[in-house]
C-alpha cells in the first residue's frame, strides 16, 4: 500500500521548468485549453477551427493555425494541429494562471504526425477532458 502511495505521489508531481519543447510552444498550449473548454461547454460538441478561436478574446493565437482536425481514438480525443505561416512563436504571452497551468503539462517531440505539426490528446468526458499531453513535431 505504502509503495502505491509513492507511486501515485512521484507520477502526479509537477514539472520543475517548462522545457525548450514547451516555450516554443506556447499556442498549442492555449490551443489544449480553449478546446479543453469548449468541450466541457458543449459536452463534446465541436466545431471548426474558427469556432474555437473566438474564445481567443486578446488575439494572441488567431493567426496562428491553419487548420484542425478531431478524432477520437482508443482511450482519448485527439485534436490534430496545423500551423500558419504566420505564426509567431515569440510574440505569445501567458498570464500568471497559464504559466502555472503550463508546469503541469506534458508534452513530447514524435516524428510521425504525417500531414499536421501536433497532436492535443485529451481524456473522455467522464475524466473532464483533462489535457493528456501535447506532441509535436520533430524538427
Amino acid at each position: 500500500m505504502l509503495s502505491l502511495l509513492i507511486t501515485l505521489n512521484i507520477s502526479a508531481q509537477k514539472i520543475k521548468a517548462p522545457g525548450t519543447i514547451a516555450a516554443h510552444n506556447r499556442d498549442a498550449f492555449l490551443l489544449a485549453l480553449m478546446v479543453r473548454d469548449h468541450l466541457k461547454e458543449t459536452d463534446a460538441l465541436i466545431a471548426g477551427l474558427a469556432t474555437i478561436l473566438q474564445r481567443d478574446s486578446t488575439g494572441r493565437i488567431t493567426t496562428c493555425f491553419e487548420k484542425t482536425d478531431l478524432k477520437s481514438k482508443k482511450g482519448h480525443i485527439s485534436l490534430y494541429f496545423k500551423f500558419s505561416s504566420l505564426r509567431d512563436e515569440k510574440a505569445i504571452q501567458l498570464t500568471a494562471e497559464e504559466k502555472k497551468l503550463l508546469g503541469w503539462m506534458r508534452y513530447q517531440e514524435n516524428k510521425s504526425l504525417e500531414d499536421y505539426d501536433g497532436e492535443i490528446q485529451f481524456d473522455y468526458g467522464e475524466r473532464f477532458y483533462r489535457i493528456r499531453k501535447i506532441i509535436v513535431k520533430k524538427k
